[in-house]
């Protein structure tokens, strides 16, 4: 079928000079990136239902040097059996499991593996062959996995130094924010879970037409929150859920903004009954968000905080538009087999609140707070972060600390006090969880809202004037006279200016002790914002790492540290 297609691209590439054609076509030839899908069903026809289990059995039969695996659920037989033969004609296969899994047929074999030593779930699901081919996606490799439940899978064939990059960080030799090859970026959880959270809702906050969602499992309230201040704007929200939808699919259900909106379970009753008691197979097992038809996110990674914070995940983000127009036809399929879950009530407008505040302290008060337990959105750009406050009483006054941990952004960072900075609040926006009051305070203070920014590390950092800091960097290509602001976690933000004397730069700002251990000079230019961070030894900060790697994966840059000062 992939010939054939390739066959009928190379005759548009010859008749029509449309670059998308052209994309198509090398991304097929060269790179020979596609998706491949389970497709479930008691009556459906054996060879459409074994079609991703032959494709792993393909990848197997052609390995012929290395092969690693890091799965979840791993007891197909086919596939041990595959192994058993691979190793024994000397094919170096390294495997890593979960540590809470039976493999005794792989145990029958002999062969050796290795379990992840995490607190959480090794939830992954990879297969790399050769170091040439990449095999992963959303179904476990289990006995029906592959055959009974609805899931994609992506197959690439990256480059050798990508590959051993790609290893490494399953491995957790290293942690990087720049792994990317042929228009697909991944991160791994649970190191960087906070920014796959943050990279979800930001795609999910900037959708202008439609958020396409399969769902195995949501038990996240801030998402929860963000698409429901989707359909508020207008955005089509289509979710199917594993069937039974999850309490927070049955919450949306009832607080989606018009009829615009819907929420499915999905129709796969293809499941087998085991001896045991416990069926296999009949799930949606997705976890996989389409934006306007343009942004993929896929991957092992469940909308849940454990997911963020424990397992062993891997996320994946494109806009190849070969893999999105794929999901976006599985999408469909599975929709043409689900059923709608029907809404007990609807919200058809909103009741909007101004609102002024006062910082006291360690807590905030505003006038006419009547937002009882809520999500709130403070900050903006880089700063963008949702707070989830369960025990909130509507009154004055809170204490920032109080949110909960279901939370995103520089909150998860508590130790540093992050939220206590008063120029996030300037931007504040809450819409109620249960109605349509939304109480709002916006700000014309916006820093780092631009989309170019840039990530630039001092080579030297001078705090011995009083008044003064001194910054030096290999080019001098910053404006003088251009604003700067200076932002330490807990502390107020300064402004000021910088200028360029004798190819050093001068910041006119003081700064108290505590202030001058930790730190981003942001610079305002109109060709865009400069992010420089540093530390003191000693000092590293969490806060300003998580806003680093914020800026280096949304704007594809090298992966760049935070210098350290002595």
């Amino acid at each position: 079928m992939r010939i054939f297609i390739i066959l009928i691209l190379i005759i548009l590439n010859c008749s029509t000079k449309n670059s998308n054609n052209n994309y198509l076509l090398l991304n097929l030839i060269e790179n020979s990136i596609f998706a491949i899908f389970s497709y479930p069903g008691r009556y459906m026809e054996t060879g459409k239902k074994r079609e991703v289990l032959e494709e792993i059995l393909k990848i197997l039969d052609s390995t012929n040097e290395s092969l690693y695996i890091y799965a979840y659920s791993f007891n197909n037989p086919e596939i041990i059996e595959k192994i058993k033969i691979l190793k024994q004609k000397g094919v170096n296969v390294f495997l890593v499991l979960d540590k809470d899994k039976n493999y005794s047929l792989l145990d029958s074999y002999s062969i050796p593996k290795q379990l992840w030593k995490g607190s959480g779930l090794h939830h992954v699901k990879i297969i790399i062959s050769d170091h040439k081919k990449i095999f992963l996606g959303t179904g476990n490799f289990s006995e029906f996995g592959l055959t009974n439940d609805w899931n994609g899978y992506i197959v690439l064939h990256p480059n050798k130094n990508f590959v051993d990059k790609f290893i490494l960080n399953l491995d957790e030799k290293i942690s990087s924010v720049d792994l990317s090859t042929n228009d697909l970026n991944f991160l791994f959880s649970p190191e960087k879970g906070v920014l796959i959270q943050d990279v979800i809702l930001n795609e999910m906050n900037n959708a202008k037409e439609s958020i396409k969602i399969l769902s195995f499992d949501h038990y996240d309230e801030i998402f929860s929150h963000v698409l429901k201040k989707a359909s508020l704007r207008g955005v089509e929200v289509k979710i199917i859920y594993n069937d039974p939808v999850d309490p927070e699919g049955l919450y949306l259900n009832t607080e989606f903004f018009g009829l615009n909106s819907k929420i499915f379970k999905d129709g796969n009753f293809d499941t087998i009954e085991k001896s045991n008691g416990f069926p296999e197979g009949g799930l949606l097992h997705h976890k996989t968000i389409i934006i306007d038809n343009k942004v993929l996110l896929t991957g092992s990674y469940n909308f849940s905080i454990n997911a963020r914070d424990n397992n062993r995940e891997v996320h994946i983000k494109t806009t190849n538009p070969i893999l999105v127009k794929s999901f976006l036809d599985e999408f469909n399929r599975i929709e043409k087999s689900s059923y709608l879950t029907y809404p007990t009530k609807r919200n058809f407008d909103s009741n909007k609140i101004k609102t002024d505040f006062s910082i006291q302290n360690d807590r905030i008060c505003m006038l006419n707070n009547l937002i009882g337990s809520s999500t709130i959105e403070i900050g903006d750009g880089i700063f963008k972060t949702y707070l989830r406050y369960s025990r909130l009483k509507p009154n004055s006054c809170f204490i920032f600390e109080s949110f909960d941990d279901i939370s995103t952004g520089i909150s998860n960072f508590k130790k540093e006090k992050s939220t206590r900075s008063e120029f996030l609040w300037n931007n504040f926006f809450s819409l109620e969880r249960r109605g349509n009051t939304i109480i709002y305070n916006p700000s014309s203070f916006n820093i780092l809202n631009s989309s170019n920014i840039f990530f630039n590390t001092p080579t030297q950092i001078d705090f011995s004037l009083k008044d003064e800091i001194i910054l030096t960097f290999k080019e001098n290509n910053i404006k003088s006279n251009s604003k700067v602001f200076y932002y330490s976690p807990s502390f107020p933000i300064h402004e000021g200016k910088i200028i360029l004397v004798d190819n050093k730069y001068h910041v006119n700002i003081n700064l108290s002790p505590e202030e001058k251990k930790r730190g981003a000079f942001i610079i305002h230019e109109d060709k865009g914002d400069t992010f420089s961070c540093f530390y003191k030894l000693g000092y590293e900060s969490s806060t300003l790492n998580f806003l680093r790697e914020k800026i280096i994966y949304n704007n594809g840059l090298v992966d760049e540290r935070c210098v350290e000062i002595r």
